[in-house]
């Protein structure tokens, strides 16, 4: 009986721990914002750090949003040359069917006119035209179904992985079963952290894309010959403060608005998802995500430097000063401070003088004493340390007065 009160109170704790674990873990960033949607999170493009979040790791329908894997893996092939942006695409009779087809098309295309990548690549991100993006993943694949199985491939490569695709442009793939609110049925699925993901490595990568994405309109070739108007879905572009440049908005069926921002908060880049918001919200619960964290956060520059030890150095007990590369920058809490408590790896065993001044002698993983500044989207940034100054080897004389120094302090 003893034996069977023992394993049940170690599995009490065992689950505790990891419920106080797993906690903790969702409540990594700064704080949780109140925003009227399913999952939102807001990431500094640069260093990755999740800044605020809230339901970021369940995956939800994303609707048109998937249409940025077209984007990236189109600009993958220009930016090898294997394609040109100004090559130009003849359009299947089923695509330009779906095309006519008003429940889910709001960009005609015809078989009989001839369309460039780039327009197609405005058409998919601009208004969103699921039948551009179908086109563009006919020309990566050759047929939507090896599309699928490609962005699948890049997510896994990304670190996303076990997810399933099944349309290039985000619509539900083709079911009998009715959408229902929850049920997510053949549609393309990802966390709020995944699609920040997604986006950090397009903007990174092609960060040019935004000269398309910052349009609030374009011309774009109509049926008939003629040039009209297409217009952008994201109207954070002309009213909001924050001076977004994109990025992708997306229709569920029944599940609500989603929206993946590019915008600066507080002059650095940042990266806003929210998904699965009510109807006309997604943009409002961008907005509002922003002014919380413009209210409960503040920037802070570490550039940190450390005094550490090389052997035969002529310097007092062989001691030198070493200070980060680079400054790096972090959004913190308002009057908080946080130190960095990870260890630090030199670049050898035992470092000796002499040494040149700027010297990268050692690394240390950003790792922040208070664990809410440790949250980020994949790695966690590293700071490089260099010599401050040049430091000479200590003659022998120099050698054997620091040995005499040591012996007489023992």
């Amino acid at each position: 009986m003893a034996k069977q009160i023992k394993q049940g109170l170690i599995v009490l704790i065992a689950f505790l721990v990891l419920n106080q674990t797993a906690t903790n873990a969702a409540q990594a960033a700064l704080f949780q914002p109140q925003v009227p949607a399913a999952a939102a999170i807001l990431v500094d493009q640069q260093t990755g750090q999740v800044v605020a979040q809230k339901n970021s790791r369940q995956r939800l329908p994303i609707a048109s949003i998937s249409k940025l894997l077209v984007i990236y893996l189109i600009e993958q092939k220009i930016a090898r040359q294997q394609l040109k942006p100004q090559q130009t695409v003849t359009i299947t009779p089923k695509i330009a069917a779906l095309s006519q087809d008003h429940s889910v098309a709001n960009v005609s295309l015809s078989t009989q006119q001839k369309y460039t990548i780039r327009q197609l690549e405005t058409a998919a991100l601009l208004p969103s035209s699921n039948s551009a993006a179908m086109a563009l993943a006919q020309v990566l694949a050759g047929s939507q179904e090896k599309f699928c199985r490609q962005a699948e491939q890049l997510l896994q490569r990304w670190g996303i992985s076990r997810t399933h695709w099944y349309t290039a442009s985000g619509l539900r793939g083709a079911t009998s079963v009715p959408a229902r609110k929850g049920k997510f049925i053949q549609e393309n699925c990802l966390s709020a952290r995944e699609v920040a993901i997604v986006a950090q490595h397009l903007l990174q990568d092609y960060p040019k894309i935004l000269h398309i994405t910052q349009q609030t309109q374009a011309a774009f070739p109509q049926p008939n010959g003629h040039f009209g108007v297409i217009n952008n879905t994201n109207s954070l572009l002309q009213t909001s403060a924050y001076h977004f440049q994109g990025l992708k908005t997306g229709t569920t069926a029944v599940d609500g608005q989603n929206f993946v921002g590019v915008t600066r908060l507080k002059g650095r880049p940042v990266i806003t998802v929210v998904l699965n918001a009510p109807a006309e919200q997604q943009f409002k619960a961008t907005t509002a995500l922003l002014n919380q964290a413009t209210r409960k956060t503040q920037l802070v520059n570490l550039r940190p430097q450390q005094s550490i030890y090389v052997a035969n150095a002529q310097t007092t007990n062989n001691r030198i000063l070493v200070r980060s590369q680079k400054k790096v920058t972090l959004f913190f809490r308002p009057n908080d401070k946080s130190t960095i408590n990870s260890k630090m790896h030199f670049v050898t065993p035992v470092l000796q003088a002499p040494l040149a001044k700027n010297k990268v002698v050692s690394q240390q993983t950003i790792r922040l004493q208070n664990p809410i500044y440790n949250d980020y989207l994949t790695t966690t940034p590293q700071i490089r340390y260099q010599t401050v100054y040049s430091v000479k080897r200590a003659t022998w004389y120099q050698k054997l007065s620091q040995q005499l120094q040591h012996w007489f302090k023992l």
